[in-house]
C-alpha cells in the first residue's frame, strides 16, 4: 500500500449561512457590514457554521503521484468553474442537484486525494439524505472567544435555546444532531487523522456559532457588542440549515476554500 500522507491538504464541513426569511436577510445585510468591517476572514468565508473544523486530508500517496489527467475526454459542454463559499450560486431549488466540482478540476489534484474526499462526499451524502428536513438555526445570543492577542465575537444559540439540541416537538433534524452525525461520518471515513481523546471531546462538545469579527482591547469590544446586539435585540437570527458544504484547499495555498461538494439536507439529489 502506498504510504499515507497528510498535511498537503485540509478540508473541513460547513453549514451555509442562509437567511429563513426577508427579515432575516435584513439581518444578514447587517452581519456582512460587521464582517467586513471586523472579521479579517471576511474575504475568504461566506457567513457560515462550522460543523467539521478543518483538518488534515488523510490519504494513499506515492512522491510521483502527479494529478491526474483527463485528455481525450469528450464534453459537450465547458465545465463549471470551480466556487468558493463566497461565489457559489444560490440553490438551484427543489428536485435539482446542488454544486459538485466537476470532473476536470478534480483531476487536477492527487488522485489519492481525489479517492478520500470522494468516498467522504459518498458518505455524508448518504447521511444527511436520510435525515428529517432539518430545523432553522437560531442565534439569539451574543458570545465570543478569548484569545492571547484578541477576542472573536459571534452569534449563537442562547442557553434557552442550546437545550432543544436533540430533538424537537417538529421531528426535524437539530443542528446539533445534524453535526453529531457529520462528525461521526468524518471519523468512520479515514479521511482525516485519528483524533486524540482530548481533540474528540472538543469535536463532539459542539458550540453553534456565527463569526462577526475580532476585536483588540475594551474600547473596540464593546463597540462591537453593541452592534452584534443591534442585530438580534428585537428578534433572533435564523438560518436555514439545509445546505452543508464540503471545502478543500492546498494547506500553502492562502485565501478561500473551494467547494467539492454542496449536500441538501433531507432530501435525495436529483
Amino acid at each position: 500500500m502506498a504510504p499515507q500522507r497528510a498535511g498537503s491538504y485540509i478540508a473541513l464541513i460547513t453549514i451555509l449561512a442562509d437567511p429563513a426569511s426577508a427579515d432575516d436577510q435584513a439581518k444578514m445585510a447587517h452581519i456582512q457590514q460587521l464582517r467586513k468591517a471586523n472579521d479579517r476572514a471576511a474575504a475568504r468565508w461566506a457567513p457560515h457554521i462550522t460543523l467539521v473544523p478543518p483538518f488534515d486530508v488523510n490519504f494513499n500517496s506515492t512522491a510521483s503521484n502527479p494529478p491526474r489527467r483527463t485528455e481525450g475526454v469528450a464534453s459537450s459542454s465547458p465545465a463549471p468553474p470551480p466556487y468558493t463559499s463566497l461565489h457559489l450560486p444560490s440553490a438551484l431549488g427543489p428536485g435539482k442537484p446542488s454544486y459538485r466540482l466537476s470532473e476536470s478540476f478534480r483531476s487536477r489534484h492527487p488522485d489519492g486525494l481525489c479517492e478520500a474526499l470522494s468516498q467522504l462526499e459518498a458518505n455524508v451524502e448518504a447521511a444527511v439524505n436520510a435525515l428529517s428536513p432539518p430545523e432553522d438555526i437560531v442565534l439569539d445570543d451574543i458570545g465570543f472567544f478569548p484569545l492571547s492577542a484578541y477576542d472573536t465575537i459571534h452569534l449563537r444559540p442562547s442557553k434557552t435555546t442550546a437545550p432543544q439540541r436533540n430533538s424537537t416537538t417538529s421531528g426535524r433534524t437539530t443542528v446539533w444532531s445534524l453535526q453529531a452525525l457529520i462528525e461521526d461520518t468524518v471519523e468512520q471515513s479515514g479521511a482525516r487523522p485519528t483524533l486524540s481523546k482530548r481533540k474528540r471531546k472538543q469535536h463532539h462538545n459542539f458550540s453553534p456559532h456565527l463569526t462577526l469579527g475580532q476585536c483588540n482591547g475594551e474600547e473596540s469590544r464593546t463597540a462591537l457588542l453593541a452592534s452584534a446586539n443591534a442585530i438580534i435585540q428585537n428578534s433572533p437570527f435564523r438560518s436555514k440549515a439545509d445546505r452543508l458544504q464540503l471545502l478543500f484547499k492546498p494547506k500553502e495555498r492562502s485565501g478561500p476554500y473551494h467547494v467539492w461538494r454542496e449536500f441538501q439536507v433531507g432530501r435525495p439529489e436529483s
